[in-house]
């Protein structure tokens, strides 16, 4: 079943320059005709081309939708966790594997892997090709350029630039922004690793509210300057600017046709419109509502 959240692992240092060691790879199968049934739908990635990829970790598989038609299903994969696409590749975050598996959507084979990443749970490919894998039970995002590993960001702690069960990472061309779960908090990077602001802290509602304030975060999506941050413990997402001023919310917790259960993930469609996973419902939802 996909993990949210789990306990802290030893110290791990930043920028460590002990390289990783690649964890085993065996390729999975396209299915020729389509139609495995979702059973936990929990992360979710939109190509160019508007297709949505969506990982299922009960179900060993990733799926790919164009316009409500199902034409991509990878299975024969261990747990599934974290996936991201970028130009024709597709990476996917095979958990029991312990690393990033790299496939072609072209010509539908394996052409490479990530790794070690012993909890992958979320994936980001920033526009110049660089890789950022939030290893959750290392409390790190390891980055990889040209596919090798380039180096760590975070490591265990509550301090400024550190981090407690990274669960979410979304890269643009400036910027790094890593959902530190157990810290309630986002920490942000610049492209070199430098840490650069940390935004938020844990969600009291008789205190401080829910704006800019978390008790789960559990997915980040980024568009223009807007940081979406899911928090799966209200069932809504939390609207920032680029310097962490909150502009509101989008979404509720419940089971109205438009209501969310335990969403696991949020992107952004090329509508514009918020995307999310609800494995409750086993279903993604389309937030419609405006920012409240």
């Amino acid at each position: 079943m996909f993990v949210i959240w789990a306990g802290c692992t030893a110290p791990h240092q930043t920028n460590a320059r002990t390289r990783p060691e690649a964890g085993p790879s065996t390729a999975a199968l396209f299915a020729e005709k389509p139609g495995t049934t979702i059973r936990t739908p929990a992360r979710i990635a939109v190509g160019s081309d508007g297709t949505i990829y969506v990982s299922d970790p009960e179900a060993n598989l990733v799926t790919g939708e164009h316009a409500g038609v199902r034409v991509i299903e990878l299975t024969g994969l261990d747990r599934p966790l974290g996936i991201a696409v970028s130009g024709n590749k597709l990476y996917v975050g095979n958990g029991g594997h312990h690393n990033v598996e790299v496939y072609d959507l072209t010509s539908r084979k394996l052409i490479g892997a990530l790794g070690a990443v012993d909890m992958p749970n979320a994936i980001s490919v920033a526009p110049d090709g660089v890789v950022y894998v939030a290893d959750s039970t290392k409390d790190v995002v390891r980055v990889f350029e040209g596919g090798h590993w380039s180096m760590d960001l975070g490591g265990t702690g509550t301090g400024a630039g550190q981090l407690r069960f990274p669960v979410a990472v979304a890269a643009d061309a400036t910027r790094v922004v890593v959902g530190d779960q157990a810290n309630h908090r986002l920490q942000v990077f610049d492209r070199a690793g430098k840490f650069v602001r940390s935004i938020g802290d844990e969600a009291t509602s008789a205190e401080n509210g829910f704006c800019g304030h978390f008790n789960r975060v559990q997915g980040i999506a980024l568009s223009g300057d807007t940081i979406y941050v899911l928090d799966a413990y209200h069932g809504h997402v939390v609207v920032l600017s680029g310097d962490g001023t909150c502009q509101g919310l989008m979404g509720h917790m419940g089971n109205c046709p438009t209501c969310v259960g335990l969403a696991l993930d949020v992107a952004v469609k090329l509508d514009g419109k918020l995307l999310l996973t609800d494995p409750d419902h086993k279903r993604l939802i389309t937030l419609s509502e405006e920012v409240r």
